[in-house]
């Protein structure tokens, strides 16, 4: 008999029960026992929902308050020293990993975070060294399993696998030379030997590596148009209430199509140039609006890169004609922007340098300047981006702090070629330390201009 099965659910609660009760907590509004049962009741309707549509093998261990990578750090005892010795509970040590913590006393910055494979969901780099004690702290996969058996739903535990989870991280700063993660996978073993025999002994038949993240993306189903202008109307009124040149903000053709459900019945270069063609008239809008520079982000454009490298130029030859078509109806007096998300950018650089844009912004305040160092090994000559502060942690960075990035950056950039910007967009910061951080950022910006004439 062929059985049914998915890889995982989402875990956010069908009106979004997760967000606002870690937000909540965040908040202080909300205690650990409160968010522990909005979280277990979202479990709980996830593995209902499934069994009463017939699914065969529901997943269990799939669910998490933060990033399923960071679940597996917490619980195999792989938390830097710098989260350690507050006096903070677990739960916060997990949060303060995931996002950082600036509160009572205590000022640690969130942990690097890269993109799961080729895809736009972002995780919580693990650090390894040669100290690393691994030890089951707790056992996610089995409390999982047993809150569902408890319901009388019988479920898979989902589980990182032990190369993969050494795989996504990096040696930490104080280890040895030529240390690589995967050596470790002799003292990871055992553990992982413990944890499956727990499993068993629950009585777990199987156990599923990990899937995918919930996602709700738009759904192609015809030509595409622009009918009419779409950010024309907001991006003017905001340049008629200063005298600040506006950007305008767009998100590119190449990481539309990839974050869609494309037709089925149109090859992608066609639909991706479709939606190039609808850009390039907002492009061209915004400029006969006064607008004097432009962003069109494609922080997807290294995630849509086929499994297959042989496939890569085939994929690369639409995806950057694709941009250029959507930025190239404006006269030079336009300055042109695009935006890239944590990516490894060192196999696709070339095609980077490819799409011309006059300014690039990259997420690079937690990587350690290796991504700078690539764009100085290709001779990278436009301007660059990089940012100074994570935008992913409500932790007000210093002034201080930024100037010693800053100073950091111009060791693989001239200071013709540095624009400083925090590392993404400011949507999910509260106003407060969104201002607080910009105030630190002007200032430090203006320090860099008096100093680096």
């Amino acid at each position: 008999m062929v059985a049914s099965s998915v890889l995982g659910f989402p875990r956010i609660g069908a009106n979004r029960e997760v967000k606002k009760a870690v937000e909540g907590y965040w908040a202080g509004k909300l205690s650990a026992d409160e968010l522990t049962k909005v979280a277990l009741e979202v479990k709980k309707t996830n593995w209902t929902s499934l069994k009463q549509r017939g699914v065969d093998l529901i997943p269990s261990g799939d669910f998490s308050l933060y990033d399923h990578v960071l679940d597996h750090s917490a619980a195999f005892n792989v938390i830097p020293k710098r989260y350690l010795g507050h006096n903070l509970s677990p739960l916060d040590v997990y949060f303060a990993m995931g996002r950082g913590r600036q509160a009572d006393g205590v000022d640690v910055p969130a942990s690097e975070m890269k993109k799961w494979f080729d895809s736009n969901y972002h995780f919580v780099v693990p650090e390894f060294s040669e100290e690393t004690d691994f030890k089951l702290v707790f056992n996610k996969a089995l409390e999982e399993f047993t809150e569902a058996k408890n319901i009388g739903v019988t479920t898979r535990p989902v589980v990182l696998g032990p190369v993969t989870f050494l795989a996504l991280g990096k040696a930490t700063k104080d280890a040895k030379a030529g240390f690589r993660p995967v050596s470790l996978l002799p003292k990871l073993l055992p553990v992982y030997k413990q944890l499956l025999a727990d499993l068993k002994a629950a009585g777990a038949e199987s156990v599923q590596s990990y899937g995918s993240r919930y996602v709700r993306p738009p759904i192609i189903v015809s030509d595409v148009s622009r009918p009419g202008p779409i950010t024309v109307e907001w991006s003017s009124y905001a340049q008629s209430v200063t005298q600040k040149p506006m950007k305008g903000m767009l998100t590119g053709p190449v990481t539309i199509l990839n974050w869609s459900f494309p037709r089925a019945d149109v090859s992608r270069e066609i639909q991706c140039k479709q939606l190039a063609l609808a850009l390039r008239d907002e492009v061209v809008d915004l400029e006969k609006a006064g607008i004097k520079a432009v962003q069109v982000d494609e922080p997807a454009l290294r995630e849509g890169l086929p499994l297959r490298k042989p496939d890569w130029d085939a994929y690369l030859s639409w995806a950057l004609p694709s941009f250029k078509i959507a930025t190239a109806g404006v006269t030079d007096a336009l300055q042109t922007h695009s935006h890239f998300c944590y990516s490894d950018f060192g196999d696709i650089f070339p095609s980077i340098q490819a799409l011309d844009a006059d300014v690039i912004s990259i997420e690079a305040s937690k990587s350690d300047m290796k991504l700078l160092s690539t764009f100085k090994q290709y001779g990278y000559s436009n301007q660059i981006g990089p940012g100074v502060y994570d935008i992913h942690s409500p932790r007000v960075p210093s002034e201080q702090e930024i100037k010693d990035r800053i100073k950091a950056m111009l060791e693989f950039l001239s200071p013709d070629q540095l624009f400083i910007n925090p590392d993404c967009g400011l949507k999910t910061r509260a106003w407060k330390e969104t201002e607080a951080s910009l105030i630190n950022l002007v200032n430090a910006a203006r320090w860099a201009r008096q100093t680096y004439q």
